[in-house]
């Protein structure tokens, strides 16, 4: 509030360059007190590559709080991360929490490039979406010790997949998740009934599709 009382909004600033960022200090938290057991892997911790997504959609903070866009970390500050972590501390998974893992195919493979030289011994896993990733993509993240991936398909039906605004292909969901089981990648996929004006015929595809489908 002004002196006034009146409400005052501040213009929205633009998100921060992530490369510009300094490399993390670990020596102010003991990691090892935060393991957890995930897939393929008893000591799992949280990092983050990038932070953001371009999608849009309806349901998700992401356009709000990114301002749709994903920013990602310079990979050999994640590299620093990964080798005080594993190499240092014992961990032996990684869950990448960006809400998109590195979608900027060329950094992503630079990153999974960088792991594959370390040979630091660890597994990992991330969150993507649809339509991103091909069946070379996949293959080389298992490469780089990808174990599990996370896809946000969230509906069986492509109409409600327009309305939420999810800008994805659902087509694209069998051959995804084959080249990932093919791979030796666990695939987990969240998805939502009773969004508003969801019918009971467009309920039934998200059910039909995850049961008989996928």
């Amino acid at each position: 509030l002004d002196e006034n009382g009146a409400f005052v909004q501040t213009p929205q600033r633009k998100v921060s360059d992530l490369t510009e960022f300094p490399e993390m200090d670990w020596s102010f938290i003991e990691p090892q007190r935060y393991f957890s057991s995930f897939f393929h892997c008893t000591k799992m911790l949280y990092l983050h590559a990038s932070k953001g997504c371009p999608g849009s959609c309806t349901f998700c903070s992401n356009r709000q709080f990114h301002q749709g866009c994903n920013r990602c970390r310079d990979p050999k500050h994640v590299m620093h991360d990964l080798e005080y972590l594993v190499g240092k501390c014992g961990a032996n998974g990684i869950y990448f929490s960006d809400e998109q893992f590195v979608p900027n195919r060329r950094i992503r493979n630079e990153l999974l490039g960088m792991i594959i030289e370390s040979g630091l011994d660890f597994v990992w896993g991330c969150q993507m979406r649809l339509g991103v990733l091909n069946e070379e993509d996949i293959a080389y993240m298992y490469k780089a010790g990808c174990r599990w991936i996370l896809f946000g398909i969230e509906s069986g039906s492509q109409e409600m997949i327009r309305i939420i605004k999810k800008g994805t292909d659902l087509r694209l969901a069998k051959p995804t998740i084959e080249w990932c089981e093919k791979a030796g990648i666990t695939v987990q996929a969240p998805f939502i009934i009773g969004y508003p004006d969801e019918t009971p015929a467009q309920m039934t595809e998200t059910i039909v599709a995850t049961m008989e489908q996928w």
